[in-house]
């Protein structure tokens, strides 16, 4: 899910998954996730790819590819003129790959908010180390909420779910093989519904 640098004598260059950590110091995005850490005299440099921008479909004179790989084609509007706004954090500290990994989610995930008034008393909690949260949506049977979690621990994580909920499959259906079982294995994903 996330990326973490530990050779810092050379260029690393990639797809972060919304998080790349080099020592204390990480970086979270929402847009894109792609990264650049190159080593500096005095530590490493990470970069992290705000807008991509390109004039031409393709071109054939790019030192990074021979030949084309398509049409010769300008594309003056992929060039994404105008104003943009851009979402990322600094997390600084050390963090273990279930902590940034859950800081990213978290950073990635909007919050939503009801109407005033509203009672959040019954709302789901989950709790449990390492786990991650996905998602929550209506059920498409329209009976109850889908909870998706997953573990990006390397050890089985062990939930509570403020309601009842029972682990289904990722199609909804009752999951027969672990009915009411709130361990998630390592690398896991878990899905719940929650009556």
């Amino acid at each position: 899910m996330h990326i973490e640098l530990r050779d810092v004598s050379r260029t690393f260059d990639g797809h972060s998954g919304g998080a790349v950590a080099a020592g204390e110091i990480a970086v979270l995005t929402a847009g894109l996730p792609e990264y650049e850490a190159r080593p500096q005299p005095a530590g490493l440099e990470l970069s992290v790819t705000l807008l991509r921008c390109v004039g031409w479909l393709s071109r054939d004179d790019l030192a990074s590819r021979p030949g084309h790989a398509g049409p010769q084609l300008a594309v003056p509007e992929a060039q994404c003129p105008g104003r943009h706004a851009f979402a990322y954090a600094v997390v600084i500290g050390t963090l273990d790959d279930t902590a940034l990994v859950t800081a990213s989610t978290d950073f990635r995930t909007d919050l939503e908010v009801g109407p005033d008034g509203a009672d959040l008393s019954a709302a789901p909690r989950l709790a449990g180390d390492p786990v991650a949260f996905s998602a929550l949506k209506g059920a498409e049977d329209r009976e109850g909420l889908i909870l998706r979690v997953f573990n990006p621990g390397e050890e089985a994580a062990h939930l509570r779910i403020g309601r009842h909920a029972e682990a289904a499959r990722l199609d909804e259906a009752p999951d027969s093989a672990r009915p009411e079982s709130m361990t998630l294995g390592a690398g896991r994903i878990g899905t719940y519904r929650i009556r």
